[in-house]
Order: C-alpha cells, then structure tokens, then sequence
C-alpha cells in the first residue's frame, strides 16, 4: 500500500456549456482509468452524456434527514428515478 490518487472537484461545470462539460469529464475519466485514480466530482444536473461516463454515482441531498444513495454505472435509471422523486 502506497500514496493513493485522488482528485476532488467541486462543480466544475459552472458556467460551461453541455460539450466543454463532456470534454472534461471525459478527459478526467481517461486519467483516473489509466492513472488508477479515484475522481471525486460535484455536478449539478449534468446531462445525459456526461452521466454515462461516470463508473460509479453517489446522489446527495441538502440535510441530515437524507440518506446517500450509491449507483454503480450499471444500475437501472429507472430506480434512480424513482430515488429522486421520493427526496
């Protein structure tokens, strides 16, 4: 065991539009596959595209009473659907 690699980012798509986005985060992925890294990003309503390139999601909501929810990449939208209209 030796120093991990993690990067922690904070919504960096304010203010960009939908493809500099996808161009990110997809550039962002490459890195932490190939680097073996773990990338911690916050985002705000990202689009469909940018979603698809993420291996694992873990949805937050504002309060203590609100419990995370972890999806790997592979999990069913629809159940996410159903996670975010009962918060």
């Amino acid at each position: 065991m030796g120093p991990k690699k993690t990067l922690f980012m904070d919504e960096i798509s304010t203010g960009l539009d939908s493809s500099t986005t996808f161009q990110i985060i997809k550039c962002l992925r490459d890195f932490a596959h190939l680097r073996l890294a773990t990338v911690f990003i916050s985002l705000l309503q990202p689009p469909p595209e940018v979603y698809n390139l993420f291996d694992d999601v873990l949805l937050l909501s504002e309060g203590m009473s609100q419990q995370p929810f972890y999806l790997s990449h592979h999990d069913d939208l629809e159940g996410m659907s159903l996670i975010l209209h009962s918060c």
